[in-house]
């Protein structure tokens, strides 16, 4: 029986985890899409690599939040940006594979079904 995301993130939300941040959990990393901010701040889109309780680039500025950032320049950009961000954790990480999770953002596959089990929530999702 295929799951769709949304059930997921229903079953989440009873175990009390509303997003990525609460899902990765203390250490484990996750890369996700920031869209294009065009109000005052104006800030472009992006992919970031995000790992809660640490930072994953040392020399970003302070508006990225010790965050590595992949900036998408333009649509056509956008998977070689999101391919780029999962080459660059793959090996500063050791991630292996990708897996997508139910809120849209990417896990190491491996982490992403030890965390679901943990909670005690069933992935029964066909190409996560």
């Amino acid at each position: 029986m295929k799951v769709s995301a949304k059930k997921m993130r229903e079953k989440l939300r009873e175990k009390h985890i509303f997003n990525s941040f609460q899902l990765a959990g203390h250490g484990n990393v996750y890369i996700t899409k920031q869209n294009q901010d065009r109000g005052r701040w104006s800030q472009p889109a992006k992919y970031v690599v995000v790992r809660p309780g640490f930072i994953t680039n040392s020399s970003a500025p302070w508006y990225d939040s010790g965050c590595k950032v992949f900036t998408i320049r333009g649509r056509d950009e956008e998977k070689g940006c999101l391919e780029e961000a999962q080459e660059w954790a793959s090996k500063k990480y050791n991630i292996e594979e990708w897996g997508k999770t139910p809120f849209g953002t990417w896990m190491d596959s491996k982490v992403l079904s030890k965390r679901l089990k943990e909670i005690g929530v069933t992935d029964d999702r066909k190409g996560n």
